[in-house]
This record gives structure tokens, sequence and C-alpha cells, in this order.
């Protein structure tokens, strides 16, 4: 999908991967070949750690940020609303006892 979308043809995208054509030929068709990403996952689940996939993305240029789960989006938005709660009454206690806020 790569070589696709970068617009290279076999004998070139052969040439980028460093590898003979029709090694190419056999990583496009033959699933068993190649970078499989459902090994790599089994790899980095393993392992306990997708350091591996960090290290990638880094080495080319990105940082990863793990996605937010639904069940942590709640819990973040009812940590700020308590934080704002909380907030609020600390500002109407120093004004209740005479204090500035």
């Amino acid at each position: 999908m790569t070589a696709d979308l970068g617009g290279l043809e076999d004998k070139k995208a052969a040439d980028a991967m460093g590898v003979a054509p029709e090694m190419w030929s056999r990583l496009k068709t033959d699933p068993r070949t190649g970078v499989n990403p459902d090994r790599l996952e089994s790899f980095m689940d393993g392992c306990g750690n997708e350091l591996l996939l960090h290290n990638l993305a880094w080495r080319r240029g990105f940082r990863l940020v793990e996605r937010e789960t639904e069940t942590q989006r709640l819990l973040r938005i009812e940590r700020e609303a308590r934080e704002k709660v909380e907030e609020e009454n600390r500002v109407l206690r120093s004004i209740l006892h005479g204090r500035p806020a």
C-alpha cells in the first residue's frame, strides 16, 4: 500500500525495499512473507509493550499518543467537574471565613 500510494512501480518499489523484484512480488502476493501486521501485534502483545511501534514512529519523525478510551474520557470529565466544584467550594469557604480567595 505504501508503494502504491507513493506511485512506485514494482521494480522501483523492490529497489526502495532493497530486495529483488521476485522477492517484492512474493511480498505483495504471499501473506506469509514479509512484514505481517498480525505477527507484529502478536509479538508486541507477547512482550507486553508497544516499544517497537513507538520506535518505528519516532524514527520516522512522529510521536505516538495513546487514544483515550471511552471509560478514560468519562473519568476525565468527572474528574474535571469535581475539581471545578472543589475550587468553587474553596473560594466560597474563604469568603465565608473572611479570607481573600
